[in-house]
């Protein structure tokens, strides 16, 4: 919603705020969410660091909740051996051997 600016304004502090409150529950979606945030490195999560590892990490308890979308994106680093992290994708980290 806050994403997006589906009914409100766009607030991106807004919405990572909820997105944490939902990880601390197990909500696949906002796992998945902080995951995509850490691999673009967004600027609310450690100052715009992007961050494979922390990534790999939330994609993991995201798929196990049955997120698709963390699915696809473990799929995608164990089929590459890492993780491609920044706003572009421009870095690639190793991750699996």
């Amino acid at each position: 919603m806050y994403e997006n600016g589906i009914g409100v304004r766009v607030d991106l502090g807004k919405a990572i705020e909820y997105y944490q409150k939902g990880a601390v529950r197990n909500n696949p979606l906002c796992l998945y969410k902080i995951g995509k945030m850490w691999q673009t490195g967004s600027t609310y999560v450690d100052g715009g660091k992007a961050d494979g590892m922390k990534a790999f990490e939330f994609y993991d308890k995201s798929m196990n909740a049955n997120c698709k979308e963390a699915q696809w994106e473990i799929g995608l680093i164990y089929e590459h051996g890492g993780i491609f992290i920044g706003v572009k994708g421009e870095i690639f980290v190793n991750l699996v051997d």
